[in-house]
């Protein structure tokens, strides 16, 4: 283990390596713009992920833990201290804590990264009507023994839809075995929660809190692979519902923001939208994933890195513009363990599309983790542009219907 680096004056901590570790780019192109380089604190292991390519300083920890990270610092006070996935924000916010800096509360990322915490909290003000039940696997029989199903079945704490499963009925507990390896206890990824399926259209927000005020940049539309596990396949901004729905969706979520205490983070949040009511499904103290932030880049709504961190270092409230044009991504998916399959690069409307990055020699990085067996995996995505709402979301749908995903999953089939 090499020794432990001192930050300088100059430099934001960044705690945990992102999920999504190509967000770090933008992150660094935002901390440059306040004269700042970013320095990322974790383990020798989750720094090895970050691509050489991306220009950040390592700290690198004997072991992760606010303890750990508050002794590295020494008498060293960056002017930011932050974390970009919800995996590190709990550690970030002690860290905080400890040295007298302000911010979201640990105790309120705890109850934000842990979905039982969160729905308990909503379900006290009022907020949400969805009903839901705390187990681990070794008991999960005797729940659902005297619910109604439907229910999906989440990780208690854990990010990207892993360990998502649909449960149509008590047959379908014989194949989490499956998905849920005997390890998964070792990381407490046996914890799960059971939550009520709620019908609808999903959609996602992405926004920021400033001392406690919510400002909503883009609602977003989005396409998944449906039951059972719910994985994403693009992604459209600004949604067919913003003229609408925005407003109150702004106004719903500044509600729930309040009642769980956010203090001054990103928002990622995930509604359903059923009979004209909201409904949260999840809540994130963090951008959305998916290269989320780079549409809203691209549509000129805002620089998402750069307003988090004027929040962080200065209070400043930012002014979300109008979007300039619609913009949509959409990814090569394949199943774990398949390589990808892309039947035609034919789109629809040929002359939005902006960009694809793809290869078919690729293969994912991860399989699982923590003892949770990941589904499917992406070999690149594609970028598309236009005024029209239609012809976006045409081609990044023709894109989730061409990657031949309409199989049974040889895994987890029962």
């Amino acid at each position: 283990m090499r020794p432990v680096r001192a930050l300088v004056k100059d430099e934001l901590l960044v705690v945990g390596v992102p999920w999504s570790v190509h967000e770090l780019g933008p992150a660094v192109q935002a901390a440059h713009a306040f004269g700042l380089s970013i320095v990322v604190a974790d383990t020798v292991e989750r720094l090895r992920m970050v691509p050489p390519g991306i220009a950040i300083e390592q700290m690198p920890l004997a072991a992760f833990n606010s303890d750990t990270l508050v002794a590295a610092l020494g008498a060293r006070r960056p002017p930011g201290i932050v974390s970009l996935t919800e995996l590190s924000m709990e550690c970030a916010a002690e860290v905080r804590e400890a040295l007298g800096y302000r911010g979201t509360p640990s105790a309120v990322e705890r109850s934000v990264a842990e979905k039982p915490l969160t729905r308990d909290i909503l379900s006290k003000h009022g907020l949400t009507s969805v009903r839901w039940w705390e187990c681990t696997l070794s008991n999960i029989a005797d729940i659902v023994s005297s619910i109604n199903f439907p229910v999906v079945l989440k990780p208690r704490a854990l990010t990207g839809s892993a360990g998502v499963r649909f449960l149509a009925s008590a047959q379908d507990l014989k194949t989490l075995g499956r998905q849920y390896r005997d390890h998964a206890k070792a990381f407490c990824r046996d914890q799960v929660t059971l939550e009520a399926f709620v019908p609808g259209t999903e959609v996602s927000v992405e926004g920021l809190v400033v001392n406690g005020h919510f400002i909503l940049f883009a609602v977003t539309d989005k396409l998944n692979t449906g039951v059972p596990y719910f994985f994403e396949l693009g992604h459209v901004l600004p949604s067919r519902y913003s003229s609408e729905r925005s407003r109150e969706i702004e106004q719903y979520l500044q509600r729930c923001i309040t009642a769980i205490g956010v203090v001054t983070s990103p928002i990622h949040a995930e509604l359903k939208i059923a009979d004209g009511v909201l409904e949260v499904i999840e809540l994130h103290t963090r951008y959305g994933g998916d290269n989320i932030v780079r549409l809203l880049e691209l549509a000129g709504i805002a620089s998402p890195f750069h307003a988090y961190f004027a929040a962080v270092l200065n209070g400043t409230v930012p002014a979300p513009h109008l979007p300039t044009a619609c913009w949509g991504i959409g990814f090569y998916t394949a199943v774990v363990g398949r390589r990808v399959e892309c039947r035609s690069f034919a789109f629809p409307y040929p002359y939005c599309v902006q960009e694809i990055d793809f290869d078919a020699r690729r293969t994912p990085k991860l399989e699982e983790y923590e003892g949770v067996r990941l589904v499917y995996w992406r070999a690149g995505h594609m970028y598309c542009g236009s005024s029209v709402y239609e012809h976006v979301y045409g081609n990044v749908a023709f894109l989730a219907s061409e990657c031949n995903l309409d199989h049974v999953v040889p895994e987890y089939a029962g």
